[in-house]
């Protein structure tokens, strides 16, 4: 392909845009499939006495723009319990429950496969 030096800023631009937008979109698909991995994860691993706290796990879109996206996993049933049985809690009559750590070891597992992916994306683009 043959290009006029007059041409040159603008196919240079054009190219990089192209570029910019396939890092992008790679990216922000990525993401999604990062966060559907942690959410099965946390689900798979969270205490399960009746079950109503392991449904209770949703994945929500929480920012998306031109460059960026955000997802959020949260429990929309039970929030109030996450920490308690994460980290453990006393109990009323005396004595401690151990904690089941499952949503620190999923957050740590996504960060890890969002990050090669990220690099995928980039040495394929």
């Amino acid at each position: 392909m043959k290009i006029d030096v007059g041409d040159l800023a603008e196919t240079v631009a054009k190219e990089l845009g192209g570029y910019s937008s396939r890092i992008t979109e790679g990216l922000k698909d990525a993401v999604d499939e990062v966060s559907k991995e942690c959410l099965r994860d946390v689900r798979r691993k969270s205490p399960k006495r009746t079950g109503a706290y392991r449904k209770g796990w949703r994945r929500k879109k929480v920012k998306e723009t031109a460059t960026q996206r955000s997802n959020l996993i949260h429990n929309a049933t039970d929030y109030q319990l996450i920490h308690l049985l994460e980290n453990g809690h006393a109990l009323e009559s005396g004595g401690r429950v151990e904690g089941t750590p499952h949503v620190g070891p999923a957050a740590e597992k996504a960060l890890a496969s969002l990050e090669a992916k990220a690099m995928e994306v980039v040495r394929g683009a």
